[in-house]
């Protein structure tokens, strides 16, 4: 099984965390600091989570796929701020096509030793190989 793994930048991610920005995230620096907490995406000192929705289908694109991120926040994890990337999202590589699966795998490491998560997205089904 082939597996293609994306990568959105850490100032993509905060930016369009912090500005409520999804379809025109910018490409430069973010407005939010880094905590030093694991998985802290937007700098504001609470743990956030990403989750992969691969089976999420975008118009006429079956299973194309997507990754959710929640914001954490002093009582936990919230619904309100959250933000959904897909292979069409800006700043995201590729192109939403059906049965790709983006988000089949999610990690949240720190690749850039900035003390700011990564989220990297795995696409099973990328450029139609679905493993199987």
């Amino acid at each position: 099984m082939r597996k293609r793994t994306l990568l959105l930048a850490a100032s993509t991610l905060a930016a369009a965390l912090t500005t409520g920005m999804v379809t025109a995230l910018p490409a430069t620096t973010a407005s939010a600091a880094p905590s030093g907490l694991s998985g802290d995406f937007d700098g504001d000192g609470y743990r956030d989570i990403a989750v992969g929705v691969p089976e999420e289908s975008l118009g006429a694109k079956q299973d194309a796929g997507a990754v959710v991120v929640l914001r954490g926040s002093a009582r936990g994890l919230t619904g309100t701020g959250a933000k959904s990337f897909s292979q069409n999202t800006s700043g995201v590589p590729g192109t939403a096509e059906s049965r790709d699966f983006f988000g089949d795998a999610v990690f949240l490491p720190d690749v850039t030793g900035d003390r700011r998560a990564e989220l990297i997205a795995g696409a099973r089904g990328e450029n139609g190989d679905t493993g199987g």
